[in-house]
């Protein structure tokens, strides 16, 4: 059993390296293991198939340096807050016994998006619970639930992340999607794949990066309050 220092969830192929990709480039960058669980193979993209962005996630794998990927096969359109949708999400997180787990923010325009940060916290939960489903991996709860990016502006970060160094090699894992995002690769054009939508995400990550005074970054929220015994340290501009 390989064990996962991070472990990102993400509703479809894609979603995870557009919203933390530089972030889990920077853990692996620091030695962590890391890992991507896509609830949905995309099915219902307008553009593109099963098999092609199934290509394209193994290129992307290949480029953040994971350590594992696995899709649960869960149907694209119809995430569910049901049990049948939480079971396949504890499994993973006892299997891999990650520190951290990434997830969707569960305020979405998206409702897949909304509903997979829904589960993963409830299954992030109840994956340490002793008598929950009792399986061949015993119970293991993670130490922080993160939240990546909304499309909505109510989404306040509990911190944001620099990846200044990371955002070129961010951008090559996006465009391993490339019937995703390229505009040439089809004729069904839709908002993700215009140049528009590049050049929000590029401004979007300038002013997180500004945020923080940096050039480049990512925002994460977390729903716990966090420690800091030495504020000097913790905020110390270098």
């Amino acid at each position: 059993m390989t064990r996962i220092d991070v472990l990102a969830f993400g509703a479809h192929p894609d979603d995870v390296e557009i919203h933390c990709g530089g972030f889990l480039l920077k853990m692996k960058r620091f030695g962590y293991r890391i890992g991507v669980v896509d609830l949905t193979k995309g099915e219902l993209g307008t553009r593109g198939s099963v098999e092609i962005r199934r290509t394209e996630s193994e290129l992307a794998s290949k480029i953040l340096g994971l350590d594992i990927r696995e899709n649960l096969g869960m149907p694209d359109g119809y995430l569910d807050i049901c049990e049948a949708h939480k079971r396949p999400i504890v499994r993973m997180i006892r299997k891999y016994r990650p520190t951290i787990v990434l997830t969707h923010y569960i305020e979405d325009r998206h409702t897949d998006h909304t509903k997979a940060g829904q589960l993963v916290s409830e299954a992030a939960f109840l994956s340490g619970v002793q008598k929950y489903e009792p399986s061949e991996f015993s119970p293991h709860r993670p130490q922080r639930v993160i939240y990546y990016r909304s499309h909505y502006p109510s989404f306040a970060p509990s911190f944001v992340t620099d990846i200044s160094d990371e955002f070129k090699r961010k951008m090559e894992v996006i465009k391993a999607f490339r019937s995703q995002f390229d505009p040439d690769y089809s004729a069904d054009l839709t908002y993700i794949s215009s140049p528009r939508f590049m050049s929000n995400l590029i401004a979007e990550t300038r002013y997180w990066g500004a945020r923080i005074g940096t050039k480049y970054g990512e925002p994460f929220f977390v729903r716990e309050i966090s420690r800091i015994d030495d504020p000097i340290k913790t905020w110390k501009i270098i």
